[in-house]
């Protein structure tokens, strides 16, 4: 399907938080398991380098559905991310999990420790 971080779309001023927060975003997105073998195996065969896949067979489904409460019911990056296609949204959920955003580091340090 393609590199995760090119499967959505954020608003430029979350450009730096999701960049930060979301190690996943080189990853490749695929549908099955097989899949990502059968692109391994063509990486070795073409001695291309290494390259981390999200096959989204084996992702939960649903977990990024719940309804989560926040502190001062702050943003979760998660929300803030637009998928090009909904059958991501289950790679992306891993990617960035329950990140909050929060204003400043004064406010994030707070919630953290609350």
């Amino acid at each position: 399907m393609g590199r995760l971080g090119d499967l959505a779309t954020i608003s430029d001023q979350y450009d730096v938080a999701i960049s930060t927060a979301c190690g996943f975003l080189d990853h490749i997105v695929v549908q099955t398991t097989a899949g990502a073998q059968r692109c391994l195996a063509y990486l070795r065969q073409n001695n291309l380098g290494r390259a981390n896949f999200i096959p989204l067979d084996k992702m939960k489904k649903g977990a990024h559905d719940r309804v989560v409460e926040t502190p001062e019911n702050a943003p979760r990056l998660f929300d803030l991310i637009t998928p090009s296609n909904f059958v991501v949204t289950p790679a992306l959920y891993l990617g960035v999990g329950n990140t909050l955003v929060a204003p400043d580091l004064e406010t994030a340090t707070r919630w953290a420790y609350d």
